[in-house]
C-alpha cells in the first residue's frame, strides 16, 4: 500500500490511518493515532487510539500489570492537535506542509490508567491558533469516562519530515 495516494481530505470525512500518515511524520512505534472519527477545521477533532497488548511499551510498563504510560496518552492528544492544526491551515495538510515538532507546554491531569483493550477517544478543541503554533484543550476518554484532561501547546519548527 506504500504506493497508494490518499484521497483529498474534505470536511465531513473521517480520516483513516493512511490519511494520518500523510499529515504526521510519526511512524511505528510512536504513531499514536489510529483514525479520526470527527473534525471541524479550526474548531475540534476527535481521534481514536486502540490500546493493544502487543504494543512495545507494555514490555516494561509494567510487566505484571499493563498500563499505557501517561506520556503516550499526551502524545496521542498532541498528534490529534497537530492533525487538526494542519487541517485548519490552508493547504498545509500535506506531506510538504509545515511540521509541528515541538511540544511547547503541557498541563495534564490523569484520572485513571489506560490498559490493553481500551479505545481512547481523543478530543481536542483549538483555543488559539498562532502563525507558528497552536494551543488546544484536550480530553482523553475510555467508554465515555474522562481518563485525562489538560492543555497542550505545539510550536512550529521549520524542517523536513525526514529529520
Amino acid at each position: 500500500m506504500a504506493d497508494a495516494v490518499a484521497a483529498p481530505i474534505r470536511p465531513g470525512r473521517t480520516l483513516c490511518f493512511e490519511d494520518l500518515r500523510q499529515i504526521l511524520a510519526h511512524r511505528f512505534p510512536l504513531l499514536m493515532l489510529d483514525k479520526v472519527v470527527d473534525f471541524e477545521r479550526g474548531k475540534y477533532i476527535v481521534g481514536a487510539k486502540n490500546v493493544t497488548a502487543n504494543e512495545i511499551h507494555f514490555l516494561g510498563h509494567f510487566p505484571s500489570v499493563a498500563i499505557m504510560p501517561g506520556v503516550l496518552i499526551v502524545e496521542a492528544l498532541a498528534q490529534s492537535l497537530h492533525v487538526l492544526d494542519a487541517l485548519s491551515r490552508e493547504g498545509d495538510a500535506s506531506p510538504d506542509g509545515p511540521l509541528l515538532k515541538f511540544l511547547g507546554s503541557v498541563t495534564m491531569n490523569f484520572m485513571r490508567p489506560a490498559v490493553p483493550g481500551d479505545q481512547l477517544l481523543l478530543e481536542v478543541d483549538i483555543v488559539k491558533q498562532m502563525r507558528r503554533g497552536v494551543v488546544g484543550k484536550a480530553v482523553a476518554r475510555v467508554d465515555g469516562t474522562i481518563i485525562a484532561r489538560g492543555e497542550l501547546t505545539l510550536m512550529l519548527k521549520e524542517g523536513s519530515r525526514n529529520e
